[in-house]
């Protein structure tokens, strides 16, 4: 025996032997055969199968399937031995598009465990990035940009950050994203999205049933109006601030009808157009006045001084992002009902521009409290640029803030295609039931013993019966006393082969993740400290002094867009100036 145990050879294969039975046992040979349910949690068979499918998109990246992960960076050809060696293995998110959700109450972890480490892998791979970042400060601390950038930047990025009314904001005027002042389907996509935010989308917000929309109708013709003045030497002027000064003349209507009967060449055919509607109302005072309020209603919230800055001009920042590119949309916390309508309209509009062609690199864009920004358009891009490689990464903390902001319909639409879901304490009996009910039933066996007595002869007998019951894999009560850090976990990969005894038929089933800790980095915490350091000492002196923005003399742009605008739609001789319906002293 002696010899035996001190052979090296005969002491390997008896530890390979036991390892292999670990991992058979692991696959099931101790469970009892189900006779009602299916649901079960992820069994090693099933992580390996997952790991397998991840380390090979790794190796031959493709914008179609796209593989994050959590954690170390993972061995691409790791050996039998690598997890016995102190190496915490990665957990590998296979298969990313379209679409990781991500949901979890304030403090649950699912920024700092999830949605950061997942970035951390795309950048590691040089992909892509659209980040919105809702919670950082006005020098870009307290969010996930000092982390993030810093980061990047290390890795050789292209950052740019687009935070309007903060002095490191690049330039991105939405007006650049048209081909011409005859663009009329961009033009209109602008005002959408401006009224979307600003006054209410699908999620319940309420707009007048006549005026709404023929104030946005209005506001497409301005902006239209204001990318014309290109054609005119003024290449400057094309910006949501030269719409409003068409906006502010007295009498417009007036102005408008006079220029179409005049065939004024300043007013082209296909800028005219969208006019038609108002001018057709130009004697009826009170309707006219409500279409001009509700399009003032929309465009005066950008004429601010710290807005204008970050709009006004041509874009400086390359809008089509590729391999090493990130980019940035930073929201303001007490002025986020003004900044949000327009990050959500250059987002809106720069994401359809970046998969207008065929791309080489996927595009990662993450939203962490997504509730905060109105993007309708997110359904129609999660089912239609699946496949083009788009990933979304989409944080928020409880179905009804969802709901509430999209509406019950739409946050549906958004959550069917997520191929993997991160699941933190939400802190709601609604949400928890929700996602117990997503996870469904298993089942256990209740043996009841009784015993009859009998006082003749023979004694008494006893009797053991079972009962099959079935109970939630987590219930709800379980899912809200999750502690910090810890998640289920349900991946699109991650599925085991199985035979339904209720059909008895041969089905493959995806099988959560119960994950008590999340296996992040080893050096992760220190890597977050060091960037955040950084970030103040070098980093946000370095955006600072970089952004070469041109120094505008507000009070005298608006003066030069407010002459353009009147030498453009002057009055008749002979005719009497009006009252202004619109007035505005900047």
């Amino acid at each position: 025996m002696n010899a035996f145990l001190d052979n090296p050879v005969a002491m390997f294969a008896v530890g390979v032997g036991f390892f292999v039975l670990l991992m058979f046992w692991g696959d099931g040979w101790g469970n009892k055969k189900r006779r009602l349910t299916i649901a079960a949690w992820a069994n090693p068979k099933v992580i390996r199968r997952a790991r397998r499918i991840g380390l090979n998109q790794l190796k031959k990246p493709s914008p179609k399937r796209v593989c994050l992960y959590i954690g170390n960076p993972p061995e691409l050809n790791p050996s039998f031995f690598s997890s016995f060696f102190g190496r915490k293995l990665p957990l590998l998110v296979p298969s990313c598009n379209p679409l990781i959700e991500v949901v979890g109450k304030s403090g649950s972890g699912k920024t700092y465990s999830v949605i950061n480490p997942l970035l951390l892998s795309a950048i590691d791979q040089g992909l892509p990035i659209l980040l919105y970042d809702v919670k950082a400060d006005s020098r870009g601390l307290d969010g996930q940009m000092s982390f993030l950038a810093t980061y990047a930047k290390s890795k050789g990025y292209d950052v740019n950050i687009f935070a309007p009314g903060r002095d490191y904001s690049c330039t991105i005027n939405p007006l650049d994203f048209m081909s011409d002042h005859n663009d009329k389907a961009m033009a209109s996509t602008i005002a959408k999205v401006f009224q979307e935010n600003l006054r209410g989308g699908d999620g319940g917000g309420k707009k007048d049933g006549f005026f709404g929309p023929a104030g946005e109708r209005l506001v497409t013709a301005l902006i239209q109006f204001a990318k014309y003045t290109e054609t005119l030497g003024s290449k400057d002027t094309a910006d949501l601030a030269m719409a409003f000064q068409f906006l502010c003349l007295p009498d417009l209507p007036k102005r408008l009808k006079r220029a179409k009967e005049d065939n004024n060449p300043n007013f082209p055919e296909w800028v005219r157009v969208p006019f038609e509607q108002l001018m057709a109302v130009a004697d009826a005072a009170p309707t006219s006045g409500g279409i001009l309020g509700q399009a003032t209603d929309l465009l005066e919230e950008f004429i601010e001084s710290n807005l204008m800055r970050s709009y006004i001009g041509k874009t400086n920042v390359n809008l089509k992002l590729g391999s090493k590119q990130m980019l940035i949309f930073q929201s303001d916390t007490q002025r986020q009902v003004v900044v949000n309508p327009l990050l959500a309209a250059v987002i809106t509009i720069l994401i359809d521009y970046n998969f207008a062609e065929k791309r080489e690199d996927p595009l990662i864009c993450c939203f962490d409290e997504f509730p905060t920004i109105i993007l309708n358009k997110l359904p129609d891009w999660a089912n239609r640029l699946r496949s083009k490689g788009l990933v979304l990464i989409l944080g928020y903390q409880e179905f009804n803030q969802l709901e509430k902001g999209y509406g019950r319909e739409n946050a549906n639409i958004i959550r069917s295609p997520a191929n993997h879901r991160f699941w933190f304490n939400p802190g709601t009996e609604n949400t928890a039931k929700g996602l117990s009910d997503y996870l469904g039933q298993t089942e256990v066996i209740l043996k009841n013993n009784s015993r009859s007595r009998n006082f003749g002869t023979s004694g008494g007998s006893k009797s053991i019966s079972e009962q099959i019951t079935q109970i939630p894999l987590m219930s709800a009560d379980e899912i809200n006393s999750m502690v910090q850090g810890e998640c289920i976990y349900i991946g699109a990969e991650y599925v085991e082969k199985l035979r339904d005894p209720r059909d008895k038929k041969l089905k493959e089933r995806i099988r959560p993740y119960h994950l008590p800790k999340i296996p992040l980095a080893s050096n992760y915490e220190d890597l977050e400290k060091k960037c955040e350091k950084f970030y103040k000492e070098k980093v946000y002196p370095w955006l600072i002094n970089r952004v070469k923005q041109v120094e505008w003399d507000l009070i005298e742009e608006i003066q030069k867009r407010r002459n353009l605008a009147e030498s453009l739609l002057p009055y008749s001789s002979g005719e009497d100036k009006g009252n202004n319906l619109v007035d505005f002293n900047f």
